[in-house]
């Protein structure tokens, strides 16, 4: 696990929005160093978002969860990273927020 919530006021088809799935995934695991194969990744596109008192049509949200804590040092290149990948899809790297939640394992249950 961690699992990552990717909202945006972009409107993308559903390729697109299988596509950045599977792009966040990728980056998430050489990120985060965990296995891809315990990467959920939730996506949902064509959103209202307002971002500094104004409805935003190039916004975007980003929530990492996970078990344990995020390396400090990788906590500061994870906003440019993921901005750089949200920039192929029309986002701008300004309107961007990401939210970290740290956890202990016995915050989280799964099948």
């Amino acid at each position: 696990m961690p699992s990552l919530k990717f909202e945006t006021s972009v409107t993308l088809s559903q390729a697109q929005e299988q596509a950045i799935a599977l792009e966040i995934t990728t980056l998430a695991a050489q990120l985060l160093n965990k296995p891809v194969a315990v990467i959920q990744v939730r996506v949902q596109s064509g959103i209202t978002i307002s971002f500094g008192g104004e409805i935003t049509q190039d916004s975007a949200f980003l929530g990492i969860a996970l078990i344990g804590e995020i390396n400090p040092d990788v906590k500061k290149e994870l906003p440019a990273k993921f901005a750089e990948l949200f920039a192929k899809y029309d986002i701008n790297p300004k309107h961007i927020f990401l939210n970290y939640q740290e956890t202990t394992p016995s915050a989280w249950g799964w099948l």
